[in-house]
């Protein structure tokens, strides 16, 4: 017997999807029961960076399975998801957008409401991608770019500068040949080749997170006889379509190396996990400084 049929807002339950055929039950709805221990129950808008997340997560959803009625997802399609599948891939930023007035009144038992509705919610409230400065931004003086004028989604660009990382006296990496990438509000990151770095000083954090442009990260640290940098450094072995030139490299934190570009020292992006680069040609002011949450 299916339970009762009320969606997240309290009203009646109406269907999320008939193609592709969805729900528990393949009737194009996310009803549950005590069966559907996966509880089917939020109806997404999936995307390509949701889809590539469950196949590195080990949830295929792109596959077509005959077996189980299952087509395969393709960005734009609407499916009941488990609530806890969903729940995963709103903490690691990139959960699809939910269909309220299609998810079970059960997926309250996991996941908020202002959780199922702050996702599609935060990058419809982004005011600034690039096209326009707003009226706080530093006027650049001559020589400088406007971080503001960086676009969101970001951007990678070829950065042909020479960059040097020091610990203390010791030569972490030297490059001419790093990546950069830019976002509205935000410093560049720099990712370099990794072989450009010295490999013999780094170690694995054994950790991770991932991000809903780049994909799933991995962290390092730095070590050097007794020294020790805890999670100073970061990677992307295996990034998202889009982000493929960084499969090969590593960006550092520099608020504990001496970090420069083109001789010029780097000051750190504010914020703890922020890993921009300021440097003088660039005019602000920059996400993670104080009342910038809203950025």
């Amino acid at each position: 017997m299916k339970q009762a049929t009320l969606n997240v807002l309290g009203t009646p339950l109406i269907p999320c999807s008939f193609d592709p055929l969805t729900g528990y039950f393949r009737d194009g709805c996310c009803h549950t029961n005590a069966q559907d221990q996966g509880s089917h129950v939020i109806c997404a808008k999936v995307t390509q960076v949701f889809l590539d997340y469950s196949l590195q997560q080990g949830n295929d959803l792109i596959t077509p399975r005959p077996e189980y009625r299952f087509k395969g997802l393709r960005p734009g399609d609407r499916w009941c998801l488990c609530a806890l599948r969903w729940k995963e891939a709103y903490a690691a930023g990139v959960s699809p957008e939910v269909v309220l007035e299609s998810t079970h009144i059960r997926a309250l038992e996991y996941v908020t409401l202002a959780q199922l509705q702050s996702n599609h919610q935060a990058r419809a409230q982004w005011r600034w991608r690039g096209k326009e400065r707003p009226p706080f931004a530093e006027d650049p003086k001559p020589g400088q770019i406007s971080v503001w004028d960086f676009p969101r989604p970001p951007e990678l660009v070829r950065d042909k500068r020479e960059i040097m990382i020091l610990w203390g006296k010791t030569l972490v990496a030297q490059t001419c040949g790093a990546w950069a990438v830019r976002e509205t509000s935000h410093p560049p990151t720099f990712y370099l080749p990794i072989s450009d770095v010295n490999r013999l000083l780094l170690r694995p954090a054994g950790r991770g997170s991932f991000c809903e442009w780049k994909g799933p990260a991995h962290y390092w640290d730095l070590v050097d006889g007794e020294r020790c940098l805890r999670q100073v450094a970061w990677s992307y072995p295996k990034p998202l379509p889009g982000a493929e030139s960084l499969a090969d490299c590593i960006a550092f934190y520099s608020h504990h190396l001496a970090c420069t570009v083109d001789g010029a020292p780097v000051v750190p992006q504010s914020g703890g996990f922020y890993g921009g680069w300021i440097t003088p040609d660039l005019s602000g002011p920059f996400k993670g400084e104080p009342h910038s949450s809203d950025w």
